[in-house]
Order: C-alpha cells, then sequence, then structure tokens
C-alpha cells in the first residue's frame, strides 16, 4: 500500500511512498528503479543499483579500476544514500554520501573509502539520463593502497600513502536508465 513516514528494514515493499524509506534494497512500485554505468577518478568501472525515491534512495554500488595489469587493479564494493532535488522534469540535481570498501589486488589490502557527492542529471529521453559532478573523497586512516595517477590524474588524485586519512576532489560522470513513475 501507500507508505508515508519512516519505514525501516533490510528489504523495504511498498506500492508508492511518500515517506522515507531506509534499507538495503527499497521496492517501491511507483518509485525509482535505476541501474547506473559511471567513472570517477578512483575507479574507472562503476556499475551501481539504486531504489527508494526522490526523497531518500539507497545504493548498492560495485566497481572496479582500469590497469595495465591485474597487480593495479583496485575492486570496490560499498553502499550509499541519496537524494534528488527535482529541478524540472528533465533536469535534477542528485546529493549521495556513499562508502566503499577497496580491494588492491596487488598488496591485498582492504581500505575504506567515504564519498559526497552531487550530479547535475540531465534526462536526455525516457529512460536515459546523463549525469555529472564533482565529489570528495575521505580515504580510511591507515590505508596501504596506493592509488597514484599519471598527468592529469596525478592532479585529481595524489598518492594515498596512509597517515591520518588522506582527502581530495574528484569528479563523476555517467549515464543511467530509470525506471520510474514519479
Amino acid at each position: 500500500k501507500e507508505m508515508q513516514g519512516l519505514q525501516i528494514g533490510l528489504i523495504n515493499v511498498a506500492h508508492s511512498s511518500t515517506g522515507y524509506s531506509l534499507g538495503l534494497i527499497n521496492w517501491v512500485h511507483k518509485g525509482y528503479l535505476k541501474l547506473v554505468f559511471s567513472t570517477n577518478e578512483t575507479l574507472t568501472r562503476n556499475v551501481s543499483i539504486k531504489t527508494g525515491n526522490s526523497k531518500l534512495y539507497t545504493a548498492i554500488l560495485a566497481g572496479m579500476n582500469r590497469a595495465e595489469t591485474d597487480s593495479l587493479r583496485v575492486y570496490a564494493a560499498g553502499l550509499g544514500l541519496g537524494h534528488d532535488f527535482i529541478i524540472s522534469n528533465r533536469i535534477s540535481i542528485s546529493a549521495e554520501a556513499s562508502s566503499r570498501f577497496l580491494y588492491a589486488k596487488k598488496s591485498e589490502q582492504i581500505s575504506l573509502l567515504n564519498r559526497a557527492e552531487s550530479n547535475l542529471q540531465i534526462r536526455i529521453f525516457r529512460p536515459v539520463t546523463l549525469f555529472a559532478g564533482p565529489s570528495y573523497n575521505r580515504m580510511s586512516p591507515g590505508s596501504k593502497i596506493t592509488l597514484t595517477g599519471t598527468g592529469w590524474k596525478k592532479m585529481i588524485r595524489p598518492e594515498l600513502s596512509g597517515g591520518p586519512g588522506h582527502t581530495w576532489w574528484g569528479r563523476n560522470a555517467g549515464i543511467m536508465r530509470v525506471s520510474s513513475a514519479q
């Protein structure tokens, strides 16, 4: 039925929602189901599934960086929360916060990457939307994962070598398929 207020659970199900669903999966029949493919300064290949509504959606994230050799690859998996500020039928701005566990194959190290991002989203045609925007990143303290870029990437993504935590500004861009009744 119609969900109003706050719904908390591992899996939340509703026909429609004017409230907030907080869970791993928020299946709202008349809500969001977004399949997202993106790239950023840390991970060149990302895929995520976002469910919920414009007030609050959850994201299940996975990604990896494209590297010349397996020894330089970094894999990621994580969760996020987001909100869409609807400007018009074609334009919106998203605000998202996420945490990803990074696994570096070379060093067999695991680190936590926390990320806040905002994207300008423009619907090209139903159901395809393009998006891009800035991000602010923080690697967990004591990380032994090195994400060194070359050329222009070195200015965006400096070498991470541990310490009290490392922060940097980044970028995000991609394409998504949106199934939404809203």
